[in-house]
């Protein structure tokens, strides 16, 4: 759809992680504020759009209530009496109580898709400012690093003195880094997880509200679309799996106790002080960034958005091929 201002705000998440993952080369305390920013790329502008179809859904249905009570409207006893009409106006009357309960789903779920987009985006400018002021302190740390190494006494003591200080102030710097972003980073999940409880509330209601009212076919339609996304479910968890253990790596602390249910555990182990540069600055930050991809590539593999090495069984587009042809929405606009 686009025209709504968070265009962008993909590619400000690349960039944010690029410069933290810079900075935390040179700023150790920095690496769990990498972590929090490679798990948290995302883009805003996809939810927008997604609520953006579902007022589509709204409208749509807003007509078919337009459709129905104007039916109900011309059903005048003076016209059209006993149990034929009676049962007409039956019928009617579930029919416009079964479209205001999806119709109130619908609404539940774009206005909830509209507050996640806006949250997201929000979290994605902190990322950037504060990842923008970590890689400054980088650069400024790189460049004393480097006025010290030239051999005339008074500029090397001056850059080695200023470079201790440089390098306190920036490991201060990135400890409220990763606090406020540790804060932000729980009240999105705590947004999303009672958002996702709604709508999963709302998907129950509204199956059982289409049973009782005389659609009978609304709870094998709800069990229809549950198996038809279990293989995007699969592929869903199977790449956040991945993604988890990648920011374990970057935390440089120990990695595993992710997995599917409690049986099929990766397990936990420690990584070893020595080997933590290697394994952060070695393996983590470059495999995140090929997860990530570059800013401002949308397509092909140096695109990223999702981890390289779940890629060949996440890598298809989700979605089933039952929603693109019970789609009305796409329906409509295509014909």
């Amino acid at each position: 759809m686009g025209g709504h201002g968070l265009d962008g705000l993909e590619r400000d998440a690349k960039i944010a992680y690029h410069e933290a993952a810079i900075g935390a080369v040179f700023v150790s305390a920095a690496w769990p504020s990498v972590a929090i920013i490679y798990m948290a790329q995302s883009d805003p502008a996809q939810l927008w759009d997604a609520a953006g179809e579902w007022r589509k859904v709204m409208h749509k249905l807003l007509q078919a209530q337009e459709a129905v009570e104007t039916q109900l409207d011309a059903l005048q006893e003076a016209d059209w009496s006993g149990k034929d009409r009676d049962a007409c106006e039956k019928h009617l009357n579930a029919y416009r109580n079964q479209i205001k309960i999806s119709l109130g789903f619908a609404a539940a779920v774009s206005v909830s898709l509209q507050i996640m987009a806006l949250l997201i985006a929000a979290f994605i400018v902190l990322m950037v400012v504060l990842s923008t002021i970590l890689v400054l302190y980088a650069a400024w740390m790189f460049a004393l690093m480097i006025v010290s190494r030239i051999p005339f006494p008074p500029t090397k003591t001056a850059a080695e003195a200023q470079l201790v200080i440089v390098r306190a102030q920036a490991n201060l710097f990135a400890i409220q880094m990763r606090s406020l972003l540790r804060t932000g980073q729980k009240g999105l999940e705590t947004v999303g997880n009672a958002a996702a409880g709604l709508l999963w509330a709302g998907m129950a209601v509204d199956a059982t509200g289409q049973m009782l009212s005389g659609n009978t076919r609304g709870y094998a339609d709800f069990v229809q679309a549950a198996v038809n996304s279990a293989d995007d479910v699969a592929k869903g968890r199977l790449a956040l799996l991945e993604q988890k253990v990648t920011g374990q790596l970057m935390r440089g602390w120990a990695f595993g106790g992710q997995g599917v249910g409690r049986s099929l555990r990766i397990p936990i182990t420690r990584i070893p002080p020595q080997m933590r540069p290697y394994v952060q600055g070695g393996l983590a930050i470059p495999k995140g960034a090929a997860d990530v991809g570059v800013p401002g590539v949308s397509e092909g593999p140096l695109a990223g958005g999702s981890p390289v090495m779940s890629a060949p069984l996440t890598g298809s587009e989700y979605g089933d091929p039952y929603v693109e042809r019970t789609d009305p929405i796409r329906r409509s606009e295509d014909g």
